[in-house]
């Protein structure tokens, strides 16, 4: 009977030891799940395009002291050293080294100057190809081509006559007046009559000198001081301006 009961405690505790061995195991295979309600950080999260995990990178840039690739997707720290790389027109980025030289520009040039060179006059001056027009400066009155005889006309009537009487039956001077008083409307007959001192005198005599019959008979549009006033008006009105 003691041998039979000391079978079944060897029995048991081999049992139990192999038991204890095979929860032990699974505890240490398998770690317990982590809660649902966790997420992963910001820093290990990766952005795949493609289903190859070789190709994922992380989403936001890891820097080293080395420039490496920044993909147009990816986050960027603030305070790196970014560059595009002008071979590729890739954006490179690194850690910012306050101070750090950079060994590609070794023994290139950085001093600036500004060096100042003098225009050559001679070239600057424009050539004027054969054939080309005569230039003619802006506000220069050209003269007409066929010129009317009968301003110069007017311009020796009124001359002649500025001192006639005034007459109903007698019009030479008023109709001399009047055709002068029309040309004077054009800028170059009214540089005409402006530079005319002859004419200038004999209008300003007209003007000045009224005769009482002629005010009582005549409208004051058909009068001669009113037409020798229209007449200097518009002449100087059109004349060009020095």
């Amino acid at each position: 009977m003691a041998s039979l009961r000391m079978r079944s405690v060897i029995r048991l505790s081999i049992a139990f030891l192999l038991f204890s061995f095979v929860v032990s195991s699974i505890a240490t295979v398998s770690p317990p799940p982590a809660p649902a309600s966790c997420s992963p950080s910001a820093e290990g999260e990766l952005i795949c395009h493609t289903d190859n995990p070789a190709e994922c990178y992380p989403k936001v840039f890891s820097p080293t002291d080395e420039f490496q690739l920044v993909h147009d997707d990816q986050d960027l720290p603030s305070g790196l050293h970014v560059r595009m790389n002008i071979w590729t027109g890739e954006k490179e980025a690194k850690l910012n080294v306050p101070g750090a030289e950079n060994a590609a520009l070794e023994g290139l040039p950085v001093e600036q100057a500004v060096m100042v060179v003098d225009p050559d006059l001679s070239e600057a001056k424009p050539s004027i190809p054969s054939g080309a027009p005569v230039y003619e400066p802006v506000g220069v009155v050209k003269e007409p081509r066929g010129k009317e005889p009968g301003f110069f006309q007017a311009l020796e009537k009124v001359k002649q006559h500025r001192n006639a009487a005034f007459s109903a039956d007698s019009s030479i001077l008023e109709d001399a007046l009047a055709e002068l008083e029309d040309f004077s409307h054009d800028m170059y007959y009214g540089q005409q009559i402006t530079g005319d001192e002859d004419i200038l005198r004999a209008l300003f005599h007209i003007l000045t000198k009224r005769d009482s019959e002629e005010v009582t008979k005549r409208s004051y549009a058909d009068r001669r001081d009113f037409l020798a006033a229209t007449t200097l008006s518009s002449a100087l009105q059109n004349n060009p301006r020095r």
